[in-house]
């Protein structure tokens, strides 16, 4: 296997790196920035040839005949390096690369999408800086150009191109971490949240959700920021991949790729060493596929392809993980809650007290350290027991992808905390219907246990695999919220919040403000940090000072009781205010140190508040009018008249 090499440039790599290359095959790499591939390709053939865009030498005297040609990035440029002035020249290209090729050589071909999801959500096109270009069909700029997916398929057919498979990359093809074809784009996770490693850019809207929804509808594909086109000069030649993650971003010693390949009957999950010195890794793996993790927790065993390369069977049923996200959009708590117990039952009731600490301990997750050294520990530990790895299997589970298993004690409430912090942080739902707290509570691990876990698994992360998610050359830029922009330029209504509290032992009112804008229309969120503060009682919400409203708490968290004071229930579950400054009583959840409410306001309009003026004034004319008959002349005597009247007819019996 041949290594990816180490560097700055190793995201660049990652495009290709996963390709079994003919050895000594003859190769043409045509691109812009291309330095990292030319490094990679010398270390395969000693017959590359490189054409940088920017050269001088004419790539239309090209007369030789190349194994592959390799185009990266170079489509967009047609113009700067063919002789040819109208809007052909892209097909022109395409039909001049085809011709260097030998009888049953391959093209490469990267390019980023004009219709890329990342551009929609405000990328800047990547040639030039500018917004929005390539969906406006670079209507104002003629030298650069990308296309569409059925731009680019009209051109291939019109070169004469038979045999052609599109891949994605993804976030794109210059930094690669996934790569997916059409049979995974749209159900393997196309759009995990990334890092921008490319220009400053703004954010109109979560990108990852919007790829969410257009792989549910089946069209990723068409919104994949940047392509890979393999084509194929040999008609019979057909592409096993389906879909492949690259580790590369460690230390040479754990950098590994994993395929899933497919052939006419079966798919395989394939785990390959990417550089020398992670084969020893890759033994470790195929090793750890034959141990016990515990009673009800299998292994899913491994078979050797070659000695840098492990497979596995393909497993076509749901992960727990899926399992999960269905269960809460048809808000089935208890049925989440009975995975998550009879998951963490399991680890617990395989495992022993034992003193955790020694050194081979701290070197994998560092010095930082509990109050108790002597826990429940699993041994062997598997680490990443991770719901996306789990799959139920009858009345057991089978947990693919052994890598991360030592022959250590390690703490059982720690393996379980890595679980769960994973679920919580890929299902944002879990969080608005099962509180994190509660969860953690459930399974006895404690705020300062987090803290500690924390430090363990940077440790792991960051020293001991050394992962780093920013490349050597380019750091990771700003974001700009176009809502952080509307909220300088475009104010929205706003109104003051306030808290008021007592603290126990004391008489005195605090308070908290806030000044808030609408989310949307007229619904508010506020959130109060509590932690600081102790003993807190006699909590107040006022969602509107000095404001005659109708309001409606949408939700709640870190609140165990909302209630309105001085109110009826309106229409639509409105809590209606008898006075100005309406407000809730609140009683806190045990154990919240902040809380948050979300609330729409109704403003009682001027109109209506008229005509309580006018209510108001006629009952105070009213009161005035009785006050002046009760204190006459006429109103005492007939009182004194009255009670002599009642004496006598008591006194009559």
């Amino acid at each position: 296997m041949i290594g990816i090499g180490n560097g700055q440039f190793e995201y660049r790599c990652n495009l290709i790196s996963w390709y079994t290359f003919k050895k000594d095959s003859k190769i043409l790499l045509i691109g812009k920035d291309s330095v990292a591939l030319s490094v990679f390709f010398n270390n395969i053939t000693n017959n590359l040839t490189c054409f940088s865009i920017d050269d001088d030498y004419n790539f239309d005297s090209f007369n030789a005949f190349f194994d592959y040609v390799i185009v990266y990035g170079g489509l967009e440029y047609a113009k700067e390096i063919i002789d040819c002035k109208d809007n052909t020249v892209y097909l022109t290209f395409l039909k001049k690369i085809k011709s260097l090729l030998e009888p049953d050589g391959m093209i490469f071909l990267a390019t980023d999408n004009r219709l890329g999801l990342k551009f929609f959500a405000g990328a800047p096109e990547t040639n030039t800086g500018n917004y929005f270009l390539g969906l406006r069909n670079f209507d104002d700029n003629d030298n650069i150009r990308t296309f569409s997916k059925n731009e680019l398929i009209d051109m291939l057919d019109k070169a004469g191109f038979l045999n052609y498979n599109f891949l994605y990359p993804y976030p794109d093809y210059r930094y690669a971490s996934e790569i997916f074809t059409d049979e995974s784009v749209n159900n393997m996770g196309y759009g995990r949240p990334y890092k921008n490693k490319l220009n400053r850019r703004f954010e109109l809207f979560n990108e990852s959700k919007v790829a969410n929804s257009m792989a549910y509808e089946g069209v990723m594909s068409h919104f994949a920021n940047s392509f890979l086109i393999m084509i194929d000069l040999k008609k019979d030649r057909k592409e096993t991949l389906e879909y492949l993650k690259l580790a590369v971003n460690r230390k040479n010693c754990f950098k590994i790729a994993t395929f899933i390949e497919k052939s006419d009957d079966e798919k395989k999950v394939i785990k390959r060493a990417v550089d020398v010195e992670s084969k020893k890794h890759i033994d470790n793996i195929f090793n750890n596929s034959a141990k016990i993790i515990c009673d009800g927790i299998n292994m899913l065993k491994a078979e050797r392809v070659d000695k840098y390369s492990i497979k596995y069977d393909y497993l076509y049923s749901d992960n727990l993980d899926t399992v999960i996200r269905k269960m809460l959009n048809n808000n089935d708590v208890d049925g989440v809650l009975g995975i998550i117990d009879d998951f963490c039952n399991k680890l617990k009731t395989s495992s022993n007290i034992s003193n955790y600490r020694n050194s081979e301990f701290q070197q994998i997750f560092g010095e930082s350290k509990l109050d108790n050294e002597n826990m429940l520990c699993m041994k062997p530990a598997n680490i990443d027991l991770i719901f996306d790895n789990i799959y139920p299997d009858d009345e057991s589970y089978k947990v693919i992808d052994g890598e991360w298993i030592f022959d250590i004690a390690v703490p059982t409430d720690f393996i379980i905390w890595r679980s769960l912090n994973e679920l919580y942080n890929k299902n944002l739902t879990l969080r608005q219907i099962i509180y994190e707290k509660d969860i953690y509570d459930r399974y006895g691990i404690t705020e300062n246990d987090i803290i500690i876990y924390n430090m363990w698994n940077r440790h792991f992360t960051e020293e001991y695999v050394g992962v780093d998610d920013i490349s050597g050359e380019v750091a990771d830029s700003d974001i700009l919220s176009l809502n952080d922009i509307r909220m300088v330029t475009q104010n929205g209504p706003k109104v003051n919040a306030h808290l008021n509290y007592n603290c126990n032992g004391s008489s005195e009112n605090l308070t908290m403000y806030k000044t808030l804008e609408a989310k949307r229309d007229n619904v508010y969120k506020v959130f109060y940090e509590l932690k600081n503060i102790d003993n807190t009682i006699n909590l107040r919400f006022y969602p509107a000072v000095n404001r005659f409203y109708k309001c409606m708490i949408l939700k709640i968290e870190g609140i165990e009781n909302i209630i309105p004071i001085d109110s009826y229930k309106g229409d639509n579950d409105f809590d209606i205010f008898y006075t100005i400054n309406g407000q809730y009583s609140i009683k806190l959840a045990e154990g919240a140190e902040n809380i948050s409410i979300e609330y729409e306001l109704a403003f009682i309009e001027d109109s209506i508040l008229d005509k309580y003026d006018e209510l108001y004034n006629k009952s105070q004319q009213a009161e005035k009018n009785l006050n002046n008959i009760y204190n006459s002349r006429s109103w005492k005597t007939i009182t004194k008249l009255g009670r002599i009247v009642k004496w006598r007819k008591k006194e009559r019996g």
